[in-house]
């Protein structure tokens, strides 16, 4: 947010509510976001439910690893990951 791309986007949704379109933007995205966003628009007509979903979706893949003591002496071998 705050970029160029996302300035622009607020301009054209600025256009968009005066003419009567349904517009929303998102700034901050990630490629879960885009893809959630672009599966669903079939499934959910109105911009706003599917701007909430698909930010929420995205929110749901950022994972923050903080080190810590246990971890610290783990090998590769001995990770787990979910499939």
């Amino acid at each position: 947010a705050g970029g160029s791309p996302f300035n622009v986007s607020i301009r054209l949704k600025m256009t968009a509510d005066r003419e009567g379109t349904a517009m929303e933007v998102i700034g901050g995205t990630n490629l879960p976001v885009v893809l959630d966003a672009y599966m669903s628009r079939t499934v959910i007509a109105d911009a706003g439910q599917l701007a909430a979903s698909s930010s929420a979706n995205g929110r749901q893949q950022v994972i923050h690893y903080v080190m810590t003591a246990e971890t610290d002496s783990i090998d590769d071998d001995e990770i787990e990951y979910d499939e």
